[in-house]
């Protein structure tokens, strides 16, 4: 899954769900937080999204990364290939929450492309 999010500043996000073949937990979507309210900024978020980061009030975010089940073992996120973090208990998000408050993540200019992976078994982590 591919997600593209830009700005007026040429800021390009993608964001993909990988689901490996034996795993059976997966990430079917993800949500835009405001950080610095939670508010969800857009939820649902799912291949060839696109959303104008320049017409958001803040540049205080965060993803969220919904799975099935709900409840996983883990989920790991990337941002350009670089592992970003690995959360055990939700809500998962890119940069991981303290204590139910999201770590925030400003975009920069250019592309990004970010990366969550859900798993549900033990057997299944890499």
């Amino acid at each position: 899954m591919i997600i593209r999010l830009f700005s007026i500043f040429s800021t390009l996000l993608y964001l993909s769900v990988l689901c490996a073949e034996a795993q059976q937990a997966t990430v079917s979507s993800f949500a835009l937080i405001r950080t610095d309210t939670g508010e969800v900024l857009r939820d649902g978020i799912s291949d060839f999204t696109e959303i104008n980061l320049s017409s958001l009030a803040t540049r205080k975010l965060s993803l969220r990364a919904n799975t099935s089940p709900t409840i996983v073992r883990k989920v790991i996120f990337t941002l350009n290939g670089l592992w970003t973090a690995t959360d055990s208990a939700p809500p998962y998000a890119l940069f991981g929450d303290d204590g139910g408050r999201y770590i925030p993540w400003t975009p920069t200019v250019g592309s990004s492309v970010v990366t969550a992976t859900a798993y549900e078994r033990e057997t299944d982590l890499p």
